[in-house]
């Protein structure tokens, strides 16, 4: 720690920098406070402010790259954008076939696809607003397990409601 030196200071006593990517010469950081998060990329090399690129009351999960995008995963939606970081390009949000979200993350497929690992609907191919399918594996319902049984040769299992009593 005695080496490090400060880059960018805190612009204030409630804000916090919670997460960090590296992406084509900028790095892009998420602040956070009690109102709200925002995305700020500044040059990589002096360590400028270049923009603030979204500011929202939803807490981001998650920013990353692939296939020349940045990516920032909020629980109720994915917004892409596109190399220089100022053009939002997709918005994956709530629409008539796909709606509960709780999104964790975000990564590329063929052909543009996007997959999005979703509490509520499980793996989802998102290609377009038109064209979204849910990826449901031969397997519990959850990772909830409140009950196993074996007979000898087959496993039950009860996916369950994890209740307070039933931490005991």
């Amino acid at each position: 720690f005695s080496e490090w030196d400060m880059v960018y200071t805190n612009p204030g006593t409630t804000t916090r920098y919670n997460k960090l990517a590296y992406f084509n010469g900028k790095l892009v950081l998420n602040i956070t406070s009690t109102q709200n998060d925002t995305i700020r990329t500044l040059d990589a090399v002096t360590y400028s402010d270049i923009a603030n690129i979204e500011t929202g009351s939803f807490k981001t999960r998650r920013i990353k790259s692939f296939n020349d995008k940045l990516y920032i995963v909020k629980f109720d939606n994915v917004r892409e954008y596109d190399n220089l970081v100022q053009n939002q390009l997709r918005y994956v949000g709530a629409t008539a076939g796909y709606n509960g979200l709780d999104i964790y993350d975000v990564t590329g497929g063929d052909n543009n696809d996007l997959y999005l690992a979703d509490k509520v609907n499980g793996l989802v191919k998102y290609v377009t607003d038109n064209d979204i399918s849910f990826i449901v594996p031969n397997s519990p319902y959850s990772g909830n397990n409140s009950a196993l049984f074996h007979n000898g040769s087959t496993l039950f299992n009860t996916h369950g409601v994890i209740r307070w009593g039933d931490s005991y």
